[in-house]
């Protein structure tokens, strides 16, 4: 895109959505009320910048979310208290420094356009610690998303952004 004569770079695919303060409003009525904020690291999100959501409907089921997180990655919060509603929407308005995402996709293609943008990436990664002859597949798992590599019976999983990075 041209921008004052300086043509800027495409952003890199993000299959997931950023949030606005008005996504608060939707989780509170679909009464998604406990919402896990983990950090989320992606090409084109400034470091310590971005963060992923992933609601539920019940304390338990958030509580076993975060309970699979390194310590420090993130936090539950409850949307029944009107300042973490607040609090919320105001870390989510366009101007603000940080990026919050949600864990799921409406982009039936996001695989596909994943193993696309990333092709080279995914094939380095693969040769360098999988001698190159694993089938690759992604997953979304604890709001994380991972690459996985499976030869015949084995599978192994990692983040992602390891792969791309």
């Amino acid at each position: 895109m041209l921008k004052g004569g300086i043509i800027k770079p495409a952003q890199p695919y993000n299959p997931f959505e950023r949030i606005r303060p008005a996504f608060v409003d939707i989780l509170v009525n679909a009464q998604r009320y406990h919402v896990v904020a983990q950090r989320f690291q992606w090409p084109g999100v400034p470091e310590n910048k971005g963060f992923m959501l992933t609601a539920y409907p019940h304390p338990d089921l958030a509580a076993n979310h975060h309970r699979l997180l390194q310590p420090g990655e993130g936090k539950v919060l409850d949307l029944h208290k009107e300042e973490s509603v607040k609090r919320l929407k105001d870390l989510t308005q366009p101007d603000s420094s940080y990026q919050f995402f949600y864990s799921a996709t409406r982009d039936k293609d996001a695989r596909q356009k994943l193993v696309r943008e990333y092709e080279t990436s995914i094939k380095e990664y693969s040769k360098t610690h999988y001698g190159g002859n694993f089938v690759f597949g992604i997953r979304v798992e604890a709001g994380q998303l991972y690459g996985t590599f499976s030869y015949e019976k084995q599978t192994s999983g990692v983040l992602f952004y390891n792969i791309i990075k």
